[in-house]
């Protein structure tokens, strides 16, 4: 008698992590901004019922953003993507992105996409 039980499981392996300059070269976007809620959703695999987070923009410096634009980031559709939870409402990020999809973004983890007050050696 054999047993088989499919277990879920995702993994994401980054490799190094980009200078500083070739991550704001191929960068769409480049800015800051602050965590200002989140919006549940269905519990699923990835989420814990957390759909994405309201961020407000505070600083550009690429793209064609505006500081005080409202963006929504999508929490996790696939292995490499930043997770939110409850803890990161009011946080301070500064975000690269490569691209915006739709009316919504994705931010993944392999980026240089990091808190704020961790983010000095990117502001110089």
């Amino acid at each position: 008698f054999s047993y088989f039980s499919a277990v879920g499981v995702w993994a994401c392996s980054c490799g190094d992590k980009p200078t500083v300059l070739s991550e704001f070269e191929e960068s769409s976007y480049v800015f800051t901004a602050k965590i200002v809620s989140l919006e549940r959703g269905d519990k699923d695999f990835y989420s814990d019922g957390i759909k994405g987070v309201k961020i407000i923009v505070h600083k550009v410096y690429k793209g064609n953003l505006k500081p005080d634009q409202e963006i929504f980031i999508n929490n996790r559709n696939g292995s490499c993507d930043y997770i939110f939870g409850e803890e990161d409402v009011d946080k301070k990020l500064l975000i690269y992105s490569l691209a915006k999809s739709s009316d919504s973004w994705v931010m993944y983890m392999c980026s240089r996409t990091q808190n704020l007050e961790l983010a000095g050696d990117d502001l110089l």
